[in-house]
């Protein structure tokens, strides 16, 4: 329910009234509704109710602890400025203008939106919000108006410049269009919030924004740190520019024991300057990062350090289950498909990378890391095409030193340099400890040691590089001591090796229906579901004449496996094939003699029965049709009919062109049988002859049973026993 919009004056005068009788009435009538707004600004949570842009910027200012709820939908592009905005060449001023006067409370968007967002003043901490402390944000949508966020200061986002100590942001969303953009001239910028320190995101995302600052610039969120939280969000279709450092397409910055989780960076453009620029997070310090992708990314840095993932992985940082898809990675040198470098005792398990690394100027470039020192990289691979300018390359690692590890890894890729220093197949410099057993492509990197003349391999020999054909690189047996039940899995002859859990990123999978039939007709669009979650098929919507619809299966010419709109639960891309058959009917008609003599009377007994209780199917509008033979006459009210042995009222005529009875037996469920009983009398024109009847049904439309409006009716026949007439001509 909306709220009638009153002027301040009525509010006022109402107010008072209004509370005595709205708490009478939760006192009789006990309602509650997260929703319903039960008097003048305020619902039955408590919550104040929002519904203007002018309550937005004076109702929130005034009370910076309060519960806020949007009652609608609010535009902000024609909102100018009162005593608490800016001039109107300014736009919106941030609620929460200083860390002293942050926004403590709690706003809830209610599912609606705030359009036409847009700020030009000068100053740090401008969004929506300017700052957040200890507040909660949800449930809410922001479109920022192509003037975008901009001005000097730092700390900028569309949502806050600064959430911190305990701030929740959860199902917030960030939309803008190609030329919306969050800029600054300082630190900090990005998509939906400049700094989260002690809080977190989750559920969240940042769309078609551009976000430029001098560093810790991103989609999501400049910098994260003080064990903050991001986990479930994502951003898509993001332009990102740091005039300095660390750039990232979800994150710029995390340290201080943060973590992100479950989330993804999509369609991503990043660059820098000078260093660190990742297609995910610019620089991890002391941080978790598990179970995240990219997916598209054009990452640049005209310095060093540029990663597809990552620009620097540091400091004890932990990286699990992070992957790159069709990276594009070039930098002056220091260049990963995965991370820029990674170093300081720092860990990186199941990742890889798909794409191509470039080094424009210099040197360093590799597969799946720049650099890496003093790390372990373990369960990871790199398909990834490598290219330095100068030295420095390899497959997997182009530079590594000072105790890295490296375990049962391999890469699939071309290397190239512009000159033969440090280049590898596998690695370039390398002062490696290999573990396990590792490999590379050698097809695909031609003749080529596995690592260049730098550095010291360290381990057992067994446990080096081995280079193998693709055709060998795409055999389980090849890999020897890998973990093929937990962590690793093969097509046979078609892939290389990739994770066991491979596609937990995807949200949705695709139920595809197919007719199964060149004479069904009927259209059913492709069913969107989610992955690993109980879900009803759509009903089905195709058409066979004749033929009932039994269910559905995954293979044409498999058994039901799925019945009309049942629930599934599906973990992959699904074709779901109709499966067709005919209803359990049967008919029956015998007489009570085998000879008659002329002016006799012979007694008919036709048998109709639904036996279709596995499918289920009741016919409607079911007729009984006896067609009688030209040497006998019908005799009139000698028609009984009854359901399961039960009489019952007999409804039929006679057509007497067709010389046939027409019982019309209405709806059949399964399980009934209608047993008619009729009479004839033998004419003398027999001469002998054979008296021959048979039954045809006649089914209507049903919900099961589907055929086409000009299709012919569903037919099911019974010849009758013949009959000698004694005495006829």
């Amino acid at each position: 329910m909306k709220m009638r919009k009153k002027t301040k004056e009525q509010l006022k005068k109402l107010s008072t009234l209004m509370l005595t009788l709205l708490i009478f009435l939760s006192m009789v009538f006990g309602e509650s509704s997260t929703n319903k707004v039960l008097a003048a600004g305020t619902d039955a949570d408590g919550y104040t109710v929002i519904t203007t842009a002018a309550e937005l910027d004076t109702v929130l200012r005034s009370n910076l602890s309060g519960k806020y709820r949007l009652g609608n939908d609010i535009d902000l592009s024609k909102y100018t400025y009162n005593s608490n905005t800016w001039t109107s060449a300014k736009g919106w001023k941030g609620i929460g203008e200083t860390q002293a006067k942050a926004f403590k409370g709690t706003f809830d968007g209610n599912g609606y939106k705030i359009s036409g967002l847009w700020s030009s003043g000068c100053g740090s901490n401008q969004g929506l919000f300017g700052w957040l402390s200890g507040a909660t944000v949800k449930n809410l949508t922001i479109e920022l108006s192509t003037k975008g966020i901009t001005g000097s200061g730092e700390r900028k986002g569309v949502l806050a410049g600064d959430a911190y100590c305990g701030t929740v942001i959860e199902n917030v969303h960030v939309v803008g269009s190609r030329n919306s953009a969050v800029s600054g001239s300082a630190n900090y910028i990005a998509g939906l919030v400049g700094v989260l320190y002690q809080s977190r995101i989750s559920s969240s995302s940042a769309t078609n924004i551009s976000a430029s600052g001098c560093s810790y610039v991103a989609g999501l969120a400049g910098a994260i740190y003080g064990a903050s939280t991001v986990e479930g969000s994502y951003t898509d279709g993001v332009t990102i520019a740091a005039s300095a450092s660390y750039a990232g397409g979800l994150v710029g910055y995390s340290y201080e024991n943060s973590t992100i989780t479950w989330s993804h960076a999509d369609n991503v453009t990043v660059s820098t300057k000078a260093s660190y620029v990742g297609g995910f997070i610019g620089g991890s310090k002391q941080s978790t990062i598990k179970r995240c992708y990219v997916m598209g990314v054009d990452a640049t840095a005209s310095a060093s350090y540029a990663g597809g993932f990552a620009g620097v992985v540091y400091l004890s940082s932990n990286l699990t289950s992070c992957y790159t898809f069709d990276a594009d990675v070039r930098a002056s040198y220091y260049a990963g498909g995965l991370i820029g470098t990674v170093y300081d005792y720092s860990t990186v398990e199941k990742s890889c990378a798909y794409g191509e690394v470039r080094t424009t100027t210099g040197y360093i470039a590799g597969g799946f890391a720049g650099e890496a020192t003093n790390a372990t990289i373990a369960n990871c691979y790199a398909q990834v095409d490598v290219t330095s300018k100068t030295s420095g390359a390899g497959g997997f690692i182009a530079y590594a030193a000072c105790s890295t590890s490296v375990y049962n890894c391999y890469s699939a890729g071309s290397v190239s340099a512009g000159n033969k220093t440090n280049v590898g197949a596998f690695t370039g410099y390398s002062n490696i400890t290999f573990m396990g057993t590792n490999y590379y492509d050698s097809d695909l990197t031609g003749p080529m040691n596995a690592y260049g003349t730098g550095g010291t391999q360290k381990g057992s020999s067994s446990s080096y590089p081995q280079g193998k054909d693709t055709v060998t690189m795409k055999k389980q047996a090849t890999f020897v001591g890998w973990d093929f039940t937990n962590i690793w899995r093969i097509d046979e002859n078609i892939t290389y090796p990739y994770f066991w859990d491979w596609g937990w990123w995807i949200k949705e999978v695709t139920v595809t229906y197919d007719k199964n039939a060149d004479d069904a007709t009927g259209v059913m669009a492709p069913q969107a579901v989610p992955k690993d979650t109980a879900t009803a098929l759509n009903a089905n919507q195709f058409i066979r004449d004749r033929y009932l619809f039994l269910g559905w299966s995954t293979s044409p010419d498999g058994a039901v496996e799925y019945e009309n709109s049942a629930s599934v639960t599906l973990s992959e891309d699904t074709t779901l094939y109709a499966i067709w058959g005919t209803p359990n009917i049967y008919t029956d008609i015998q007489a009570d003699r085998t000879t008659v003599e002329v002016g006799n009377r012979i007694t008919y007994t036709a048998t109709l029965g639904n036996a279709d209780t596995l499918n289920s199917v009741t016919l409607y509008g079911t007729a009984l049709h006896v067609y009688l033979s030209e040497h006998v006459e019908f005799v009139p009210d000698s028609v009984i009919v009854k359901l399961n042995g039960k009489q019952v009222t007999a409804n039929y005529t006679y057509d007497s062109g067709e010389h046939k009875v027409i019982v019309n037996l209405g709806n059949m469920a399964p399980g009934e049988e209608y047993v008619v009983e009729l009479g004839a009398t033998a004419l003398a024109s027999g001469e002998g002859g054979v008296v021959g009847v048979y039954t045809r049904i006649f089914g209507e439309l049903t919900p099961q049973m589907r055929r086409s409006a000009t299709g012919s009716p569903l037919e099911f026949g019974a010849e009758g026993p013949g009959v000698e007439i004694i005495g006829a001509k």
